[in-house]
């Protein structure tokens, strides 16, 4: 195989109470890269579309050239062979739904689809969280949910340890308002210390995310998407998050938070129509506050990365 085109997908990081540590990948949404394999060692970017002309070429300060390079030293090929990549964004940078993790995802899983001798996918991680930690901070709640697929737990991060949990036939609703906020900034303002009752209000819906989704019992999974810590801290950069959220349960949302460091908020729902209805009242309540905002409603990828040929 000399050229190929993989697919990494959206993803829900935190998912209320998992800050860091629980993650879902999405259906539809996420980023491409296109990989053909060269003679000549090396890594390099020729072209970038869907970006607006905000990505670097460079490949040690892009997010998917560090994947790329990373997976190649991982391989043991780097002096055997290179690539030239293509990278066409499908996310919004900044926007919640784990954009860098998503390039990163591609531009792995591509490589080594190149490779006569493949890694398997939790091999890739590394090469992943290498450019996450570079681009956006190290925290595996994205990358692992995207190069996996479903809900996968972060058990630890050194050594990296990840439990994928399984998926479920639900819908995310994805609403994104006309804003844009950095991953740094986010964690910027997080509190360093948590009140004992926060903790363990946190630690038991978690429990019930896990739970619910191993069970498959989507609603214990919605009625445990509480945050007592993360999104009180963070919900002053969304303007109107708190009419927002509670737009989204009137509707009949089974849950709603902010997707990773925002600005994105996501609810879950049984049924695409219902979604469709949960979507419309976030974006008028979006509105009410002047921002401009659109949403999809989608399914939960159980697949993760993928090859274009594979996907539907």
């Amino acid at each position: 195989m000399n050229k190929v085109t993989c697919f990494g997908p959206a993803t829900v990081a935190n998912v209320g109470p998992g800050f860091d540590c629980l993650g879902f990948a999405l259906e539809e949404l996420g980023d491409r890269v296109t990989a053909k394999k060269s003679s000549e060692p090396g890594i390099r970017i020729t072209k970038i579309r869907g970006d607006g002309g905000k990505l670097p070429y460079d490949v040690d300060k892009n997010c998917a050239g560090i994947a790329a390079k990373e997976t190649l030293r991982l391989l043991r090929q780097a002096k055997d062979w290179g690539a030239e990549l293509t990278l066409e964004k499908g996310l919004p940078i900044g926007s919640g739904l784990g954009s860098s993790a998503a390039s990163a995802v591609a531009a792995a899983y591509a490589i080594n689809r190149l490779a006569e001798k493949r890694l398997d996918k939790r091999a890739l991680l590394p090469a992943c969280l290498k450019s996450e930690a570079t681009v956006s901070g190290f925290h595996a709640d994205n990358v692992a949910p995207s190069m996996l697929g479903g809900f996968v737990l972060i058990k630890n991060m050194k050594p990296l340890q990840v439990i994928p949990l399984g998926s479920l036939h639900a819908y995310a609703v994805v609403t994104h308002p006309d804003l844009s906020i950095s991953t740094k900034t986010a964690r910027a303002i997080l509190p360093r210390q948590v009140a004992l009752e926060k903790m363990v209000w946190n630690t038991a819906h978690l429990a019930g995310i896990v739970t619910g989704v191993c069970t498959k019992n989507i609603r214990l999974v919605g009625e445990s998407i509480c945050d007592a810590v993360i999104e009180p801290a963070r919900k002053h950069l969304i303007p109107g998050f708190d009419q927002v959220k509670n737009a989204a349960l009137e509707a009949g949302a089974l849950g709603c938070s902010i997707s990773g460091s925002g600005p994105t908020v996501f609810a879950l729902t049984e049924a695409k129509q219902k979604g469709r209805q949960i979507g419309k009242a976030m974006v008028e309540a979006f509105a009410k506050k002047k921002v401009r905002a659109e949403f999809k409603v989608v399914g939960i990828s159980s697949k993760g990365a993928t090859t274009a040929k594979d996907r539907p």
